[in-house]
């Protein structure tokens, strides 16, 4: 069970602690930059991006009608196969 996370400051590295007492860490690169405890914070300001068209919908109209995001890169949850196991429920 998922008891905390943490995101670094500079967006490198989250952290997720579970009950079972292990942190798990997924960093973009080898050695992330990580701040200490009572250390400063760097914060900067996060990008800008064009406001979307507003989506005018009725009561009787249908959710495919709302336009869908699709990224152009990588996503946060596609792992790779060597970080991924199965999970099965009890046989």
């Amino acid at each position: 069970m998922l008891a905390c996370c943490a995101v670094s400051p500079s967006g490198e590295a989250l952290a997720f602690g579970g009950s079972g007492g292990y942190v798990h860490l997924w960093a973009s690169t080898q050695e992330p930059s990580i701040v200490g405890a009572g250390a400063a914070v760097p914060l900067t300001p996060p990008p800008t991006a064009p406001p979307r068209p507003a989506v005018r919908l009725q009561e009787d109209d249908s959710f495919a009608a709302v336009p869908q995001h699709y990224a152009a890169g990588k996503l946060l949850s596609d792992f790779p196969a060597y970080e991924t196991m199965q999970v099965r429920l009890g046989v």
